[in-house]
């Protein structure tokens, strides 16, 4: 089955929506905090960081973040945002080692760094650089050229 990116993008919106914590999705090279106050938290929000095409598999280096709002002054609350957002990365994670569909796996460990942003609020949470393998199913004979014809598609 090949899998396109957007394909793969929607699969991470459906994934990260039906975690029970998360309230929001996003993807995009950046992650705007300042423009849209009707956001709801935490939010995960994917950044796709490059693409290693190989002959049958695509393989996706993604930064995956989990945000979730802070009182600037409240660190037991930063505490608790931290442990929060760490365990939805940790189990959107483990849905790619013990659930994910046959298409898409997941390729070595992936790392978890803290975000601590200042906007007009405090944005606090992980993100996770993870890799994935997911099927391309590519071949000479299904490339979309008109007019040419490899003679060993024929």
């Amino acid at each position: 089955m090949a899998i396109s990116l957007n394909q793969l993008k929607d699969y991470w919106k459906n994934l990260a929506l039906a975690h029970n914590q998360v309230k929001s999705f996003s993807w995009g090279t950046n992650l705007d905090l300042t423009s849209d106050s009707s956001i709801e938290y935490p939010r995960v929000h994917v950044i796709p960081v490059s693409t290693n095409l190989a002959l049958n598999a695509a393989t996706h280096t993604l930064n995956v973040l989990c945000i979730d709002l802070v009182r600037i002054d409240d660190f037991e609350q930063l505490d608790e945002v931290w442990s929060d957002t760490q365990q939805i990365l940790t189990d959107l994670k483990n849905h790619f080692v013990f659930q994910a569909p046959e298409w898409v796996s997941l390729d070595g460990n992936p790392t978890l760094t803290p975000v601590l942003e200042d906007y007009r609020d405090r944005f606090s949470g992980w993100q996770m650089s993870i890799v994935l393998q997911v099927d391309t199913d590519f071949g000479d004979c299904s490339l979309p050229f008109q007019n040419f014809t490899d003679p060993v598609c024929q």
